[in-house]
Parts: C-alpha cells; sequence; structure tokens
C-alpha cells in the first residue's frame, strides 16, 4: 500500500514542522508515538462502571471549554496492560489504510488517527502524549473497565498521577450486570437469546463490575479525598445537577450553557426483554453488595431492592 509510508511520514514532518529528509515510516510512528507534543499527567480518572453513564459523560466533557477528553473515548491503557482487555478497535487507521486523502481538513480524525497510533505503539510516553495534546484547563481519562484495577494496575494510575481525581457512576448493580451482559452479547452475535445473555451476565467480571463497595474501598486507599460516586439513575433524573456537583468537584466552572445535549441518550443498549428468572438469579448472586452499599447509600438501595421484592 503505497500510500500508508507517504501519509505517516506526512502527518510526522507536519507535526514536528520539520525539513529535509521525510522519516521513515518506522520513525515517523515512533515520533507520532512517544514525542510529539508534550506529556501530561490526567488530572482526572473517570474509572466507569459499563452502561452506567460513561459515555454520556464524555459527551458533556468534550461541549465544556476548559475540560479537554481524548477521541476516542476510551483509551483503556492500564486496561490493556492489567486486565488483558486491551484497547478500543480502531477508527481512522483504516480511513488512512482505504484512503489517506480522506484524513485531509479532518482534524478530529486526524487527532483520533495519532491516539490510536500512541496506543498501538504503548508505553507511559506515548499515553502521556495522548493527554498533552488535549486542550483544556483539565485534561482526562474516562474508560469505565479501570474500576476492575488491582494492585499494580492502580498503583501505575496513581504514579502516573498521583493527584488525580477520580470519579465513578453507579447504577442498580443488577441493571448494570444485565445491560453489561446485552453489550457483550451484542457484539458477539446481534441475534440475541436468553442462553447467551444470561452467560455474558453472570460471568464473574461482569459480577464484580457492579460490587461497587469493593471498588470504591480500593480507589478512596490510592487517591484519599478524591473520589467522587455519582448515579446513573441521576443524569436521567437531573443531569445539570450531576454535571454542577461534578464541576464543582473537579474545579471547573460551570453554566449550564455549557450543556446543550444533556438529555441525549449515549450509546443506546439493544431493546430486548428480560427474563424474570434471570433478574431474580442476578439479584441473589449480588445481594451482599445491596447489603453493602446501604450502609452508604440507604436511600437509593432501598429504590433499587423494591424492584425484585415484587
Amino acid at each position: 500500500m503505497p500510500r500508508l509510508p507517504r501519509a505517516l511520514a506526512a502527518i510526522a514532518t507536519a507535526a514536528t514542522g520539520a525539513g529535509g529528509r521525510a522519516p521513515t515510516p518506522a520513525e515517523a510512528m515512533a515520533e507520532l508515538a512517544r514525542t510529539i507534543g508534550p506529556a501530561r499527567a490526567p488530572d482526572f480518572y473517570g474509572i466507569g462502571a459499563e452502561k452506567a453513564g460513561t459515555t454520556w459523560l464524555w459527551q458533556m466533557f468534550r461541549d465544556h471549554p476548559a475540560i479537554g477528553v481524548p477521541r476516542p473515548k476510551e483509551l483503556r491503557y492500564f486496561a490493556g496492560l492489567y486486565l488483558g482487555t486491551g484497547a478500543p478497535r480502531p477508527a481512522a487507521l483504516p480511513i488512512l489504510l482505504r484512503n489517506a486523502a480522506a484524513l485531509q481538513n479532518r482534524p478530529l480524525l486526524l487527532a483520533q488517527l495519532a491516539t490510536e497510533i500512541r496506543l498501538a505503539a504503548g508505553g507511559d510516553e506515548a499515553y502521556l502524549r495522548i493527554l498533552g495534546k488535549l486542550r483544556g484547563d483539565l485534561v482526562g481519562d474516562i474508560s469505565p473497565q479501570y474500576c476492575m484495577l488491582r494492585g499494580e494496575g492502580l498503583a501505575h494510575m496513581q504514579r502516573l498521577a498521583p493527584a488525580a481525581r477520580i470519579l465513578l457512576l453507579m447504577r442498580d448493580p443488577v441493571a448494570r450486570a444485565i445491560s453489561g451482559g446485552k453489550m457483550k452479547a451484542a457484539a458477539e452475535n446481534p441475534e440475541f437469546d436468553e442462553a447467551r445473555l444470561r452467560a455474558h451476565t453472570l460471568v464473574t467480571f461482569q459480577l464484580d463490575m457492579s460490587r461497587y463497595t469493593a471498588i470504591l474501598e480500593r480507589f478512596e486507599a490510592a487517591f484519599p479525598g478524591r473520589v467522587w460516586a455519582g448515579f446513573f439513575d441521576d443524569i436521567v433524573d437531573r443531569p445539570l445537577a450531576v454535571l454542577e456537583e461534578i464541576c464543582a468537584f473537579l474545579g471547573v466552572e460551570f453554566r449550564a450553557e455549557f450543556f446543550p445535549r444533556t438529555k441525549m441518550t449515549a450509546n443506546p443498549g439493544k431493546p430486548w426483554p428480560v427474563s424474570p428468572d434471570l433478574r431474580r438469579e442476578a439479584f441473589g448472586l449480588l445481594a451482599d453488595e445491596y447489603d453493602r452499599l446501604e450502609a452508604r447509600f440507604p436511600a437509593r438501595v432501598a429504590a433499587w431492592r423494591t424492584l425484585y421484592a415484587r
């Protein structure tokens, strides 16, 4: 593919402003990944949970003039290193491979391409330069699988950004696990059936992502006094109040006019009827989590329990 070396060289040369000999493709890749632009540690991590409103939050941050978040939404840098889940599927790179000219005059796509190449190259330097290219008084990384990190992975996050603030969004544990199971089942095969949905919902990883008290305890120990926890229910019922609370936590200005899209539905799941048996089974497996959460959020958990008391 003759366009690819020229495109990589052109991107690297344009980004550095260098003249003279065009870099080789390997040099262009290294330049993009590890040296172009300043390195910057994240001011905040959005750690999840999946299917609890993180895509909506990313969209809101994109609208705020003082907050920078990368495109694509999920870098998953630490998830790739410690959970084995890896970076999201590239979107801009296939466009480059098909037709490099399609990237011309498309700054957002070019920025996404640079991010994807950096993620592919890996390493802390590449990760920090993804954030360094963002504009904003604050920049951050929203990757919902980070809530599953422990030990070495959590220590790595802390080492790169010891002063970072943590944002965790929660949802009724059973509803979140089922929604996550739907997402995984649909990615495997868009034609749903109860058996596959059950298999994807009741796996340990999915259930543990709904065990918010353990997540909070881990991150509060690593980032003491810098963890904010909110609820998907409030995003639905009072989105501006949630955003005002988050802005205060992050220390940035809040204005309602910054957020013209609060009613948007981000990353909607596929409608599909879930059997009462699956809900009851998931609730039985997560009953101990409702007990633990009740100590922190009694009114919230009481409302959730009513869904299963019937």
